[in-house]
């Protein structure tokens, strides 16, 4: 049974758009919406977004763009959204604590 999946890309774009393609691989219909931001321009984004197109991932932002995403308005992405089955969220405030410093102020047993 194919699934609708919108990423919501809100950081890590690179990681964002490479994930996408992965979850075509199940014949899975994928949507990629970037929150509040512009695609940055590099040579894995360029990369990803031609591999995408031909995999038929829709590309949308709620930042104008250029000829890459399809803009449209946060109102018009949350009506979107609401047809998905899945909806991962790319983002980093989650990130484990990677310094001594952080972890003790966590209360690491090394205190």
């Amino acid at each position: 049974m194919v699934k609708k999946i919108a990423i919501v890309v809100t950081d890590r774009q690179e990681e964002a758009l490479r994930m996408s393609i992965g979850l075509t691989l199940a014949d899975d219909e994928v949507d990629d919406y970037f929150l509040d931001q512009k695609l940055n321009k590099n040579k894995d984004n360029d990369l990803n977004i031609e591999t995408g197109k031909e995999l038929g991932v829709g590309l949308y932002s709620t930042c104008e763009q250029s000829d890459d995403l399809q803009q449209i308005s946060p109102q018009v992405m949350a009506g979107e959204l609401l047809k998905y089955d899945h909806i991962p969220v790319s983002y980093t405030h989650l990130t484990l604590p990677t310094t001594i410093e952080l972890c003790r102020s966590r209360g690491w047993p090394g205190r």
